[in-house]
């Protein structure tokens, strides 16, 4: 985040924006997935798919040379969004698969999207 600051001379406040946009665009994502029922009327497995591609293509998109502020926080907060089909969603396919052994599972599920949140940090440390 910090090298986003640096690359599209945004203030510092940008940082906590920037975080802020991702927050938001999940806690608004997740309302909408739930309201309008999304993994219910589409099977799990797709919704989950196309989140993933669509929030990694939003998040691909904050290297565009182009990128003003405004542009960075729609983005994130895309990418935010469609995290929401991913977290709640790949939980709810574990628990239709998994009658038994579904905290197992599931702790599967939430290692891997810690390991998954966490592997570009480590990647970042490694090549600094």
């Amino acid at each position: 985040m910090n090298e986003l600051v640096v690359n599209f001379n945004l203030p510092s406040s940008a940082l906590g924006h920037l975080t802020s946009a991702v927050q938001l665009g999940f806690i608004v994502g997740t309302l909408i997935f739930a309201v309008l029922s999304i993994a219910d009327r589409f099977s799990p497995s797709r919704v989950f798919f196309f989140s993933a591609i669509l929030g990694a293509g939003f998040n691909l998109a904050i290297v565009w040379e182009d990128n003003t502020m405004s542009s960075l926080l729609v983005f994130r907060f895309l990418t935010g969004f469609f995290l929401a089909g991913i977290y709640p969603v790949g939980m709810k396919i574990a628990a239709d698969y998994y009658e038994k052994g579904l905290g197992k599972s599931l702790s599967f599920l939430v290692g891997a999207l810690v390991l998954g949140t966490a592997f570009p940090h480590l990647l970042k440390d490694m090549t600094e």
